[in-house]
């Protein structure tokens, strides 16, 4: 589908979109006058329009408990890094069911449960290293890693370097 913005003909990849849809969407941001520029918004648009359509149906709608039951969730993992409970336990602890937990979870924050629990592991392991208090054995068990070895390839595999060589590199100054 191509659609014209100030002129320019943009091309969306696999759209599901109309274009009356679409001119809904425009009207929208401009008769509310969204706190982001209209320029802002138009590309906000066509980065939203060219993410791969998603029916309702399988898209986890929550309500303001199960978003504050999700929320309580996902402090609770980073207050207990080095020993996350398991999905039964999450669920349980936070007071909302598994299937909640995992798909409201997903929805809410972008990421599998354990999947943010490795996000967050890993950027406070970037930060304690940085700070360099701490050798990499003890920041790795500190944060729940099961081995060192385990550590660097999920660190690796997250920002592309060992953790080694951040370690051993000098900061900017």
């Amino acid at each position: 589908m191509k659609i014209t913005i100030n002129n320019t003909d943009i091309q969306l990849e696999k759209s599901n979109l109309d274009t009356r849809t679409i001119n809904q969407v425009f009207d929208f941001w401009r008769e509310k006058e969204a706190q982001i520029s209209y320029f802002e918004s138009e590309e906000l648009c066509i980065i939203c329009l060219q993410k791969s359509h998603k029916t309702t149906r399988g898209t986890y709608w929550f309500n303001d408990y199960d978003k504050g039951r999700l929320l309580f969730a996902r402090q609770y993992m980073i207050d207990h890094l080095s020993m996350p409970p398991s999905i039964a336990e999450l669920s349980s602890i936070a007071g909302i069911n598994q299937f909640k937990l995992k798909n409201g979870f997903r929805e809410l924050f972008g990421n599998t449960v354990y999947g943010y629990l490795n996000q967050v592991r890993l950027e406070k392991a970037r930060v304690l290293m940085t700070q360099g208090e701490k050798n990499l054995t003890q920041i790795a068990f500190e944060l729940g890693f099961s081995s060192l070895q385990h550590f660097s390839t999920a660190f690796k595999k997250a920002y592309g370097c060992s953790p080694k060589k951040i370690k051993t590199t000098p900061p900017i100054s």
